[in-house]
């Protein structure tokens, strides 16, 4: 069923009977098939439309809410779980807009396995896993009828307050007000504030699956419940979540960065919580060479999100770290580290067309400059060259750039060879060309101008608007990297076969039959 989704569906007017008969026919059945049943049930609810089980969602009411109220623990929590995808197809969701309710669907189903799971949710001497799994059933199902429920359900929010607060059951608790959140009827919730205190507060826990836990359920709270939170809860909030980036727990730093940039788009105010010793830890953040890929482009995201309000005292921070590095020759800190810089350094900058033109400006003296350490130069180049990639920078000199590749260190003359890629696809009209120009003319760089236009097809070639840009530019490409595939070098080959892959996922009908 989960392999072949959708294969039992001629089939459900006959299977339907059988697991009602497996779940009520007690004195001839044992609890391990009705655990099998219900089971099944689940898998076979969530791998099917739920056109498929209209005309059995009410039959089959009676038969989960007797197994809701069986004797045996796993028995009732076999039926827990089959209410959210049984809730999913009483009301099916279609762009975003729940179907209406009858009032046969109020009789029959809301109003008996409302009853049935409240009373397994207020109970507390229970077993652990069927408290867990009344509290995410009931989520599920205030997810889908939280509107028919009226007084009913700030009685349910004031039992999810009492299991936040107890430590046995704070973090699935968590996760079912997330999935309450999410429902596209938006439930009224009186006392958001309370929820996102508590929130707040199990971000300074020791323990990972609740931090997780919260840092999951954090965005969809604050997206749906945000205006009613105190801008002093949200700065709470905000400070406890930078207290957990850290390069020594990169998933939890990326769920984090994600709610701190959530914070800042809901409520500014809290970025005036932020002091001069977290803005130091931020800024310290990058010097791991761990820090790429998904993370790093989270903390990308949340400085433009903060650049207007704390840009330049991250900026000059930033810049003041590559600026300190007392070594003329080579690299002080892991190349990596660079890029992570040069990054964050035009993330800052993305919301102010003045000073990028102003601070590109200064890179390129700093590029000239004969006194520049390689560490000030990689950083210039690929900062450059990053700002380059979503700014047209026309005013720089090729040139300049094409001479970093005489440099002595190996380092810088990468780092030139990126700038170039990315400053051609930011302006492909411009820099392209001449890419394109030299390699054909037999330049003596001829890895690194490859290089270059790699760096700038795989760029552009990451979404339909740089494939348009790139398009006029492809087949003189593609005829000039095959008069290069033969090549005596196997590093200019191997830049060639990048080139011509990348092409080829571009209209691989008509590309794929050459290469073959």
């Amino acid at each position: 069923v989960a392999t072949l989704p959708g294969v039992l569906s001629p089939y459900i007017p006959l299977l339907i009977p059988a697991v009602r008969t497996s779940l009520t026919d007690s004195k001839q059945l044992s609890s391990n098939i009705k655990t099998d049943a219900l089971q099944f049930l689940r898998t076979m609810l969530g791998a099917h439309k739920p056109q498929d089980f209209e005309a059995h969602v009410l039959i089959l009411v009676p038969s989960i809410v007797a197994a809701i109220d069986d004797n045996f623990y796993k028995t009732i929590s076999e039926a827990l779980q089959v209410v959210p995808p049984l809730c999913a197809a009483a009301r099916p969701v279609t762009d975003g807009v729940m179907a209406p309710v009858s009032g046969q669907l109020v009789d029959g189903f809301i109003k008996p396995l409302f009853n049935s799971i409240m009373k397994r949710l207020l109970l507390t001497d229970i077993d652990q896993e069927v408290k867990e799994n009344a509290l995410m059933a009931m989520a599920w199902f205030l997810h889908y009828f939280a509107d028919t429920l009226n007084g009913s359900l700030q009685e349910c929010l004031k039992v999810y307050i009492q299991r936040l607060e107890n430590e046995v059951t704070r973090t699935t608790a968590i996760k079912a007000v997330a999935v309450v959140a999410q429902s596209p009827l938006k439930p009224n919730i009186s006392n958001p504030s309370e929820i996102v205190g508590l929130m707040s507060s199990f971000l300074r826990k020791k323990l990972r699956t609740l931090v997780l836990a919260t840092l999951h359920a954090a965005n969809p709270i604050l997206a749906a419940y945000h205006s009613g939170c105190t801008s002093e809860m949200m700065s709470t909030l905000m400070v406890n979540c930078v207290s957990l980036v850290s390069s020594g727990e990169l998933h939890v730093s990326q769920l984090a960065l994600v709610v701190m940039t959530n914070v800042a788009v809901y409520c500014p105010a809290a970025l005036d919580a932020l002091t001069p010793d977290h803005v130091r830890s931020l800024v310290t953040f990058p010097q791991s060479p761990l820090v790429q890929g998904g993370v790093l482009n989270s903390f990308a995201t949340f400085l433009e999100r903060v650049s207007l309000k704390l840009g330049s005292e991250i900026l000059n921070s930033l810049q003041g770290v590559i600026a300190s590095d007392p070594k003329k020759a080579g690299l002080s800190m892991h190349r990596q580290c660079y890029y992570s810089y040069a990054l964050c350094s035009a993330s800052l900058l993305c919301a102010d067309a003045q000073k990028i033109q102003d601070v590109s400006a200064r890179l390129l003296a700093t590029v000239q400059s004969p006194d520049a350490t390689d560490s000030s130069l990689f950083y210039a180049l690929i900062t450059l060259g990053q700002l380059g990639k979503s700014n047209n920078l026309e005013f720089v000199n090729i040139p300049t750039i094409v001479e970093c590749f005489k440099a002595e260190s190996e380092e810088v003359k990468i780092a030139a060879s990126v700038c170039l890629g990315l400053l051609g696809s930011g302006n492909p009209g411009h820099f392209i060309p001449f890419i394109l120009n030299e390699i054909s003319g037999a330049s003596r760089h001829q890895y690194l101008l490859l290089h270059s236009l790699r760096e700038a097809i795989a760029t552009l070639s990451a979404n339909e608007a740089g494939i348009a840009l790139l398009q006029p530019f492809i087949e003189d490409t593609w005829i000039l990297l095959f008069s290069h595939c033969e090549s005596s070098e196997e590093g200019t080959r191997n830049m060639v076969a990048e080139c011509l892959g990348k092409l080829t996922l571009i209209d691989h009908v008509r590309r794929l039959p050459i290469l073959q």
